[in-house]
């Protein structure tokens, strides 16, 4: 076990030889929130508190949580690619986002870098099609 999620939060844990213990920091948010346990049920509730500490340290800042992933990204590609790709698009019959979530699916479930989803929120669980304790990661 190296990673967690927790409400849709991500985290790497690592052991520090320096400090002696697991260590872990809340991963895709610009704030950096750190956190530590000596065993993996201790850095495992640490995280927990860690991501709901975040959540107040942000709601009296006034702000909302950043979203670690929102679903949306941006691609810059070739003009001649994005020709290429919106006409096999409308070829198969779907949108060009369609055929990008399709590929990144492809390449995440073609790697062996794998996540712990026993944290998962209910929302997020529930969203899932197939239930999976673990999800590949591509690298």
């Amino acid at each position: 076990m190296n990673n967690m999620i927790y409400k849709g939060y991500l985290t790497k844990i690592e052991y520090s030889s320096e400090d002696k213990c697991l260590v872990g920091h809340i991963l895709g948010i610009q704030d950096i929130v750190g956190f530590h346990g000596n065993s993996v049920e201790e850095v495992r509730r640490a995280f927990e508190e860690a991501v709901e500490d975040y959540f107040g340290m942000r709601a009296d800042m006034g702000k909302k949580p950043e979203k670690p992933f929102s679903g949306k990204i941006m691609a810059r590609i070739l003009p001649e690619d994005h020709f290429l790709l919106a006409m096999k698009a409308q070829l198969e019959g779907k949108s060009v986002d369609g055929m990008v979530a399709d590929a990144i699916k492809n390449i995440i479930f073609t790697n062996s870098v794998t996540l712990d989803h026993n944290t998962l929120s209910p929302q997020q669980k529930r969203k899932r099609q197939k239930p999976r304790k673990r999800t590949v990661i591509g690298l």
